[in-house]
């Protein structure tokens, strides 16, 4: 983990010292393919996306989904990110909140109709917190569910406790 946010980081100072400088596109799309491709040869495993002046100039994969099948990444492998998403979408929700455009304390029931009782006081700090009493999970790992399926499930689920009162982790907030 460590080593891929020190690519990450790297990557993203290439990125913003070179769009400072006037050197042409096409210099900077080599420059950070090369360095991807340096990465590559080390170990580095990913997809990377990079847009410079809001056109995409680079969608591709880097290294192995599967070495011993030596099965390449490409722009469109899907990886298993587990829970990393969580404190980018915390931090998004505390912008909005910062910009007025919603509050945390907004209950599920501003977005979703017919909530049941039990649930309809759930707030989005309280699924922040990981104090909303949700069930952690519906269906397994790539399990493919609607969005009405998911809803229902979740929704018709008997809460782990009274909304605010515990703390259990869940991927369902």
């Amino acid at each position: 983990m460590k080593q891929i946010l020190t690519t990450l980081f790297t990557l993203l100072l290439i990125v913003s010292t070179t769009f400072g400088q006037t050197k042409e596109e096409n210099e900077t799309i080599k420059r950070i393919d090369g360095y991807l491709s340096e990465l590559e040869k080390v170990g580095f495993n990913g997809s990377v996306l990079v847009e410079l002046n809001g056109k995409k100039v680079i969608s591709d994969g880097y290294g192995f989904s599967d070495k011993e099948r030596q099965l390449k990444n490409s722009a469109t492998t899907i990886f298993d990110i587990g829970s990393i998403t969580k404190q980018f979408t915390a931090a998004a929700i505390l912008k909005l909140e910062m910009q007025g455009k919603l509050s945390i304390e907004y209950k599920l029931s501003k977005y979703f109709d017919d909530i049941p009782k039990d649930k309809e006081i759930i707030t989005i700090h309280d699924l922040l917190r990981h104090q909303s009493g949700l069930i952690s999970n519906v269906g397994k790992d790539y399990e493919k569910i609607s969005k009405e399926d998911f809803l229902n499930k979740v929704l018709s689920s008997k809460l782990r406790f009274e909304v605010g009162s515990g703390f259990s982790y869940s991927n369902i907030g």
